[in-house]
């Protein structure tokens, strides 16, 4: 009973629903055949469109008031990584994960060709920098953030690919902040499969969640917003 399922379905299940409803279901209305063309960049911005934004926004730029961070201009190599760790269950199973939990199913509805056409579209997004608004304190931040963060994160807070580390400057401070207190409890990096969580685990249990992390994210903050005068400038 398909409509009955539907009315008590949890949201994150509807929203699992409907990436599969559009994407076995073309404009004709027929079912996708199994030897279809891939999915286009179109096809991408649909799914982003109906799907994604319901939680990260229209413009990937998050949602704090149901936690949901900015992943706008995220790498593609970093949305394919936590794609697919939702999927093999290294994140979003966690009794006390609540995000992780929306998530999962979203990510177990994609089918896998569509998971590169995906992570395209949302690094093409322009980026939602940074703010400091938890006050910390930037100067205190940076000495954190070379100490601690810098090795993996690089000292523009860039990223990089060869460990698994985003870039920090476009995801909200409150967010991270949230993110460090969850690989503090192990809610995050539970699998010990997953080398790259396990660092940052260690990193997070260096910190006091309270001042150094919020100190590092208002220096990481600083960097977010000499990155966006960049933009600015090179237009």
């Amino acid at each position: 009973m398909p409509r009955l399922f539907i009315v008590i379905a949890a949201p994150a299940v509807l929203l699992a629903l409907v990436v599969y409803w559009i994407w076995t279901a073309p404009d004709s209305g027929e079912s996708v055949a199994a030897d279809a063309p891939a999915p286009t960049a179109a096809d991408a911005e649909r799914v982003f469109a109906t799907v994604c934004s319901a939680c990260h926004g229209p413009a990937g730029e998050g949602k704090r008031e149901i936690g949901a961070p900015s992943i706008a201009a995220l790498p593609r190599w970093h949305i394919l990584n936590q794609l697919r760790k939702f999927r093999n269950g290294r994140r979003g199973t966690h009794e006390a994960d609540e995000g992780g939990h929306k998530m999962r199913p979203i990510a177990l509805a994609l089918d896998e060709a569509m998971l590169e056409p995906i992570a395209d579209y949302v690094q093409s997004l322009p980026r939602h920098y940074m703010q400091n608004t938890l006050g910390g304190d930037p100067a205190v931040g940076r000495m954190v953030f070379e100490e601690r963060c810098i090795e993996c994160h690089r000292y523009n807070a860039s990223g990089e690919m060869v460990f698994g580390s985003p870039p920090l400057t476009g995801f909200p401070d409150w967010w991270a902040e949230q993110q460090i207190a969850k690989f503090r409890q192990r809610i995050l990096g539970y699998d010990p499969l997953d080398e790259n969580s396990a660092k940052m685990q260690r990193v997070a249990d260096s910190l006091l969640l309270d001042t150094d992390a919020r100190d590092a994210l208002a220096y990481i903050a600083t960097l977010a917003e000499r990155e966006r005068r960049a933009a600015e400038e090179g237009e």
